[in-house]
């Protein structure tokens, strides 16, 4: 694990391991004018550490992670993750009380096989101060990165080498909730997070899932061009908005034939995403021969 998201995940542990004269002497950009912007985010964690962190019941955050439509999202100092509504809202606990129900069904459905891996593992959930809080388990596999991250990382994009599994792994999840009548509905770079150490998806913000069929309560508010006149939790939606990450996150060189394959997920009628994940595969064998892993780095 590299050292960033070592300091991301608790600062205030990390920087009792290390100085923050250590950091500076690696990361200043005096030192390493590459990725300057990686000294900054340094900085603001040491800073972060400085303070006594929050405590929300048995939790101490000590990482704000993200600002979403209705929560504020933190790291726990034990690696949880717990998500806050930053105003008290009937409707924000209906979401979350919602959420809760979707990831305990999947779960239970998923047991022992790899599905489990794709979404949060709900700990806990409770009301404190009229808010619901959902509070969930520490990933167990590698680091985490947002497609947001990965764009971050390389402006210019990704290879298609990288898009083709990530998209494949983004079939798989929809194939296996929409098998359960759910549709995640807002399958947007931020809320697709990848290991890429083990080309995995954790697919988060389920606040946003409906049945299929059910009208969507919550549409993004950064994302809302990239739903049209859908308004319908559907398989082709969740499939659509699939593609459009990949292309979001592609750099230009993009295989004509993959993006052609994308660019028909664009195209409504698509009611099968396991067809779709299938034919996929069939495309890539013709491209590339056997599956086989191909590394992404995103160490500093």
């Amino acid at each position: 694990m590299n050292l960033l998201v070592e300091a991301r995940q608790n600062p205030y542990k990390f920087y009792k391991k290390y100085t923050f004269h250590e950091i500076a002497a690696k990361f200043h950009p005096d030192h390493n004018s590459v990725h300057p912007e990686i000294f900054s985010e340094f900085k603001t964690l040491y800073e972060s550490s400085l303070k006594p962190p929050i405590i929300i019941d048995e939790y101490a955050l000590v990482q704000h992670i993200a600002r979403g439509d209705l929560c504020d999202i933190y790291r726990c100092a034990t690696g949880q993750i717990i998500k806050i509504p930053y105003v008290i809202s009937k409707a924000a606990n209906k979401l979350l009380g919602k959420e809760c129900t979707v990831l305990l069904d999947f779960y239970d459905h998923a047991k022992d096989t790899s599905y489990r891996y794709y979404f949060p593992q709900v700990e806990k959930t409770f009301v404190l101060d009229k808010k619901r809080i959902n509070v969930f388990a520490p990933y167990a596999q590698g680091p985490l990165y947002s497609l947001l991250d990965i764009k971050k990382k390389y402006p210019k994009g990704i290879e298609t080498r990288h898009v083709v599994w990530m998209f494949r792994r983004l079939l798989v999840a929809i194939g296996y909730i929409n098998k359960l009548e759910w549709g995640h509905c807002a399958i947007t770079p931020e809320h697709c997070l990848f290991d890429v150490e083990n080309h995995g998806l954790y697919l988060v913000d389920w606040i946003h899932a409906e049945q299929l069929g059910k009208k969507i309560q919550l549409v993004p508010k950064n994302r809302k061009e990239w739903y049209g006149k859908n308004k319908v939790s559907n398989i082709e939606l969740d499939i659509m908005l699939a593609a459009n990450c990949m292309f979001s996150i592609a750099n230009i060189n993009l295989h004509r034939k993959v993006k052609a394959f994308l660019q028909g997920c664009l195209l409504s009628g698509i009611q099968d995403a396991w067809q779709l994940h299938e034919e996929f595969g069939e495309l890539l064998f013709d491209l590339y021969g056997n599956p086989h892993f191909v590394n992404l780095t995103m160490e500093n």
